[in-house]
């Protein structure tokens, strides 16, 4: 092999390995903020149909790097229904009892909560864009949802 050759191999390697370095920095910083928020409206945009909201608790998290490809969007979160809504909820949709364990736990709230979820709740609350599920706790009028986009 000439000098040359030996030359132009070692620069291809050393520039596919930049490459790969590059790569790596990339998944390695991929962007992911979390924030919480007791803001009702966010809410309300998304899932338009809970009707009245009285309080809500939620988190949203990015995760990927828009600019080197998709990003998912998550949310979870509690949501505080009006009386009249809940139980106009409780009444329509047929319940299921299941045993679940939020993601996101309230700090403040020593309730037990008895969730049930509902496919046809689920059809008619969350938007078709979104992926995840809802689940009711009758007894509190309390919804809890992990979703993501």
């Amino acid at each position: 092999m000439t000098r040359r050759r030996i030359t132009f191999i070692f620069l291809l390697a050393l520039g596919m390995i930049a490459v790969i370095l590059s790569l790596l920095i990339r998944f390695i910083n991929v962007d992911s903020t979390t924030s919480y928020s007791m803001e009702i409206q966010p809410i309300v945009d998304r899932f338009p149909r809970l009707e009245k909201v009285d309080q809500v608790y939620w988190s949203s998290n990015t995760v990927g790097d828009q600019s080197f490809g998709p990003s998912t969007y998550t949310m979870q979160g509690y949501v505080k229904l009006n009386h009249n809504v809940a139980r106009k909820f409780a009444n329509t949709y047929n319940w299921n009892n299941v045993t679940f364990h939020p993601k996101l736990q309230l700090d403040h709230d020593k309730a037990t909560h008895l969730w049930s979820s509902s496919e046809e709740f689920d059809s008619y609350i969350k938007p078709a864009n979104y992926v995840g599920k809802f689940y009711f706790d009758l007894d509190h009028e309390l919804v809890y949802f992990e979703v993501e986009k």
